[in-house]
């Protein structure tokens, strides 16, 4: 499987931050299906502010005992991706 990335940000120090871009190639603008690994809400829970992190500790305003849900389909998806890529 092949998988394509996409340059968002060269650093100042020369790092480059990329985003996932698909199974397929595509031309700016473009619109379609394969660019995005699932759809998720950033947290199922939403009556707290405990609930706005990546991770979230029950009863405390910052914590990191708790996966939002977008860190666990995000988790699920790179977990999935590198089995892949071991297996090639």
């Amino acid at each position: 499987m092949v998988i394509y990335w996409r340059i968002i940000r060269i650093n100042g120090d020369g790092t480059i931050r990329i985003i996932y871009d698909g199974t397929s190639t595509h031309d700016n603008g473009e619109v379609s299906e394969d660019r995005y690994v699932g759809i998720s809400p950033y947290n199922d829970a939403y009556d707290d502010n405990m609930y706005l992190g990546y991770m979230y500790t029950d009863g405390e305003a910052h914590g990191t005992n708790t996966s939002s849900s977008i860190k666990i389909a995000n988790d699920n998806f790179y977990t999935s991706y590198y089995q892949v890529m071991l297996h090639i």
